[in-house]
């Protein structure tokens, strides 16, 4: 893991400029509460993000493959770049990982994968973000107790 940047807070002092069509398409995606309907339905809205984001950012369209449904969280999910193929995996689809796996898409290293899910996290959605803890390079969701 010595790839991974140490901390959330320098991922976020590196000022990203993302297009207007990039920040349009990631605040539908979180206009459309990607976290609510069904399984099927977060499914169908990660497809239509990741669509747009490949509109936005002109590369090739990839192919998603959810799984890991028994993994406790969506830490394995990764990148497929001979396949052009993402797989997310955990019990619930994470905001901030498929953003990160798209980023690797894009070409970027580790680095680069987290500065860009961060910093499009914190644009698009602000509550969601207020809501979370740095964990080294991620973002948690504040547990309550």
């Amino acid at each position: 893991m010595s790839d991974y940047p140490a901390c959330v807070t320098v991922l976020l002092g590196e000022e990203i400029a993302f297009s207007t069509e990039t920040l349009q398409v990631v605040r539908e995606y979180a206009a459309s509460r990607p976290w609510r309907g069904t399984r099927l339905e977060q499914r169908q809205k990660v497809r239509r993000l990741y669509a747009g984001l490949t509109r936005a950012h002109g590369v090739t369209s990839l192919r998603i493959v959810f799984g890991g449904q028994t993994d406790c969280d969506s830490t394995r999910s990764c990148y497929l770049p001979r396949f052009h193929t993402v797989v997310l995996r955990g019990p619930r689809i994470s905001v901030v990982t498929a953003l990160h796996e798209f980023g690797h898409h894009l070409g970027l290293d580790e680095h680069g994968a987290c500065a860009y899910s961060l910093q499009l996290f914190r644009q698009c959605f602000p509550k969601s973000f207020a809501r979370c803890v740095p964990d080294g390079h991620m973002l948690r969701a504040r547990r309550t107790t």
